[in-house]
């Protein structure tokens, strides 16, 4: 970006391009780095071939809005520059088409062969230099009882040489989900606990996956450690899920709610009542996803960031987070 800003970055007349930017209009600059590649392209004598598009994750519809409609002018605008000896490359995927896995998922038929034995740990850590083992002190509501938010100060003591820190740094505490969660989503989806996969990228790509990959692991431990089966699914879940269904009536819902019209519905639906990935399952149960393609559209967990509230000139072997417990309900009055 800085070399784009200089005097002597060469013209480029011969680019023809679109922005589309992901934004929050809570903040203040909103959109504002896509506004500035977009004007200094146009600076540089690029064409703009396709409307500037602006995503907003404060929309009623979230970012699905403005990009749907972006997206389907995308292509039109692209085969308007296009050569017409490349037009007949072009090949647009039927919205009924599947496309091909991006990993696959190999059944262990023995425990055995991975060395675990049948025991159900079988879960990887990052780099031990990112990982902090601690026990947890106390925690402690600090706010009063008739308070309108539980505030908790959580104590955690670190159980080896503790990092350095610094005021404004922040801890990445590694969430999990609960037994209950996962058996409910092994017994939804018919999946056994003790049964052992490994999970490959397609082509036998190694470069940026998941920490998972290419390690036997149960399919339990899959499910508790990795997959975030809490999280808000996006509007490709739907889709996907639409191939597998055997009802036609859910079939025909999840297709309006993969679709480009059903956004709206789909954010009522999904993202207003926070609906978990579990949670869409059961309300669908006439799908049945095979495992590669649930492992390929259901994300991982990621780790939950909270600035410390703590000093180590205080006390070196401890670490002190400040948290207010959110509560709320949702539109149809269900407790999150």
């Amino acid at each position: 970006w800085r070399r784009m800003l200089q005097k002597s970055f060469p013209r480029l007349e011969d680019l023809c391009f679109s922005v589309f930017g992901l934004g929050d209009s809570s903040y203040a600059e909103f959109n504002f780095m896509a506004k500035k590649l977009h004007n200094r392209l146009l600076g540089l004598g690029a064409e703009c071939i396709l409307t500037r598009g602006l995503g907003d994750d404060q929309d009623d519809g979230g970012m699905d809005k403005e990009l749907s409609v972006w997206l389907s002018k995308l292509w039109p605008a692209l085969c308007s520059v296009m050569p017409e000896t490349k037009k007949a490359e072009v090949v647009m995927d039927p919205p009924d088409q599947l496309l091909p896995p991006l990993c696959v998922v190999e059944v262990l038929s023995k425990p055995e062969q991975n060395g675990q034995n049948g025991q159900s740990n079988s879960h990887f850590l990052p780099a031990a230099e990112l990982i902090h083992r601690v026990e947890l002190c106390s925690n402690t509501r600090i706010t009063s009882a008739e308070h309108f938010q539980d505030v908790r100060h959580i104590v955690f003591k670190f159980l080896h040489a503790p990092p350095s820190y610094q005021a404004g740094d922040v801890v990445g505490i590694a969430p999990i989900n609960t037994d209950d969660n996962v058996n409910s989503l092994l017994q939804r989806l018919n999946w056994k606990a003790e049964d052992y996969v490994q999970v490959k990228a397609v082509g036998g790509h190694t470069g940026d996956v998941p920490i998972y990959f290419n390690k036997p692991i149960s399919i339990f431990d899959l499910c508790k450690y990795y997959l975030d089966i809490m999280g808000t699914p996006r509007r490709y879940w739907f889709e996907l899920l639409s191939h597998f269904a055997e009802d036609e009536d859910e079939k025909e819902r999840l297709q309006y709610f993969g679709s480009a019209e059903g956004y709206l519905d789909v954010y009522s639906y999904c993202n207003k009542e926070k609906r978990s990935y579990l949670e869409t399952l059961g309300d669908f149960p006439g799908v049945q996803i095979p495992i590669d393609r649930f492992v390929e559209v259901v994300p991982c967990i990621r780790p939950r960031l909270f600035s410390i509230s703590s000093s180590q000139a205080v006390d070196a072997s401890q670490l002190t987070i400040t948290v207010g417990i959110v509560e709320f309900k949702t539109p149809y009055k269900r407790e999150r």
